[in-house]
């Protein structure tokens, strides 16, 4: 920041810091607006806040040379410093918030430098700038901070991998117990046939809650981290689909549109109506989420398959529901990865229509291929 003293004050930005002069500016801040390159009549005034780029014992030595100060009178060293590219998750809880109200020097220790959306530099005030699922934020802070950054369910930290074993020690312990919960999965459905009650002694909610509990108590997972996972927004959504798709089979409409789909596609055969479901999950998909989709869609396709005359198989139409319910490459709000990678990729809306329709057309002629071979065998 340029401070009240510096001999820097009333000069032209293009001067001050010449192109070859081993420093370069990428750009300055004034009231919080973005001024970038040409710097054409601009001249620097006090409280300005300049981005430079170079060497770091050069940047040292200007600091002290020419009365900068760090933004904020923020103590870092510039030997630590760096700066961190963060994609704000599709379902974070910071969405719809502004930026000046999410207190990131306090909670994480950085500052916020620049925000990317949609490929676009924002140049208004960033402090009153909404957060939506898919800008990329550009902040600094020291090398510390990024421990807290990748442990936030709120970003994605784009320009470090992530550590994902942090309590190596603790592997084994999370082997035995996931391998106890697979097993009892396994044993619940093998001896299902033979043992009608073996769902009442071991049902399958109550084989994942207590691995749930065990990886916790034997201090594989801590408590707030588990509790951090829980995507509360999903689980509750997730839930009213599933009384929503009782909804349709109680009142008939699963029933109802079931026989509309039939009488369209009943002489191309049971062919012709699980890829026409597939089709009809694709499309829809890119608009609502899977897990709602596919809820509400099975009682559907199931009603729909034995509807067929002759008694359709059932398998093809729940694979094509399933399967369509991950084609979704033709609309970044279709998936969570779509909208994750928009920002950082610089992706347009066209983008993902014009290389993600062939793609998902793609999919829904393999698909529909394999289908035909599950049906003929």
């Amino acid at each position: 920041m340029i401070g009240p003293s510096s001999p820097l004050l009333g000069r032209p930005y293009a001067e001050a810091f010449p192109d070859g002069a081993g420093l370069k500016l990428l750009f300055f801040v004034r009231e919080e607006r973005i001024h970038f390159p040409p710097f054409i009549g601009g001249t620097l005034q006090k409280g300005d806040v300049i981005v430079l780029q170079g060497d770091v014992q050069e940047l040292t030595d200007l600091q002290a040379k020419l009365a900068l100060k760090m933004v904020g009178n923020r103590r870092f060293d510039p030997a630590s410093m760096i700066f961190s590219e963060l994609a704000v998750a599709p379902r974070a809880q910071i969405t719809g918030r502004k930026i000046g109200d999410l207190h990131l020097a306090r909670d994480y220790d950085v500052n916020i430098v620049a925000v990317l959306r949609e490929g676009h530099h924002i140049r208004e005030r960033a402090s009153d700038l909404v957060l939506a699922p898919g800008d990329l934020l550009l902040v600094c802070g020291k090398e510390e901070s990024t421990a807290k950054l990748r442990a936030s369910t709120d970003f994605f930290l784009l320009n470090e991998p992530h550590q994902w074993v942090v309590l190596r020690q603790n592997a084994r312990r999370a082997l035995w117990i996931l391998g106890a919960v697979i097993a009892a999965f396994i044993a619940t459905s093998t001896f299902e046939s033979w043992l009608p009650d073996v769902k009442k002694w071991l049902p399958l909610p109550l084989v994942s809650l207590a691995g749930a509990i065990a990886m916790v108590a034997a201090g594989c997972l801590t408590t707030s981290r588990a509790y951090r996972t829980i995507d509360w927004p999903i689980l509750i959504f997730v839930v009213g689909a599933f009384a929503l798709g009782k909804a349709t089979e109680d009142t008939k409409l699963a029933d109802l549109v079931a026989k509309a789909m039939v009488e369209v596609v009943q002489q191309w055969g049971p062919l012709a109506l699980a890829s026409g479901f597939l089709l009809v999950t694709t499309v829809l998909h890119q608009f609502i989420a899977p897990y709602a989709l596919v809820v509400l869609l099975t009682p559907i396709a199931i009603h729909a398959a034995q509807l067929m005359p002759g008694g359709g198989s059932v398998t093809p139409c729940i694979l094509a529901v399933a399967f369509g319910g991950s084609n979704a490459f033709t609309c970044p709000m279709g998936h969570q990865v779509n909208l994750m990678v928009m920002g950082p990729g610089g992706y347009r809306y066209s983008d993902y229509v014009k290389f993600g329709a062939p793609l998902g057309l793609l999919v829904w002629l393999v698909v529909t291929c394999g289908l035909w071979l599950q049906l003929w065998w």
